[in-house]
């Protein structure tokens, strides 16, 4: 993995359930973040989103953290869904995610700005 890239992992009881990878670029003086794939385990799909919820509340504290550490004050996320994957939708609309620009072939992308 690249040194601009992390994943994070999220675990049940000890037990790795969901994974999230990341990519860190520093353009024009804000942080973009870029999700490059997040999955979670068949076990654990269908359940509110809470596993992948915490993934993303940990994708945001790391934002954060990197932006602090680099003096960047602006954090752009970005990801991009399937337009038929409802529940990652529902989910990062609840975490304050829009959708940008009308979708490309099968593919919405989605952002949000935070200030730090």
């Amino acid at each position: 993995m690249a040194a601009d890239e992390i994943l994070l992992i999220g675990e049940v009881v000890g037990v790795p359930a969901a994974v999230c990878h990341l990519h860190f670029e520093i353009v024009g003086g804000r942080l973009e973040v870029f999700v490059k794939s997040i999955a979670v385990a068949v076990a654990h799909r269908g359940v509110g989103g809470e596993i992948a919820g915490r993934l993303l509340s940990e994708l945001h504290r790391e934002a954060g953290s990197f932006a602090g550490e680099n003096s960047v004050s602006v954090v752009v996320l970005m990801a991009k869904t399937n337009t038929s994957n409802l529940p990652i939708q529902r989910l990062l609309k609840r975490f304050g995610w829009e959708p940008f620009g009308p979708p490309e072939h099968d593919l919405q992308m989605w952002m949000r700005t935070i200030s730090v």
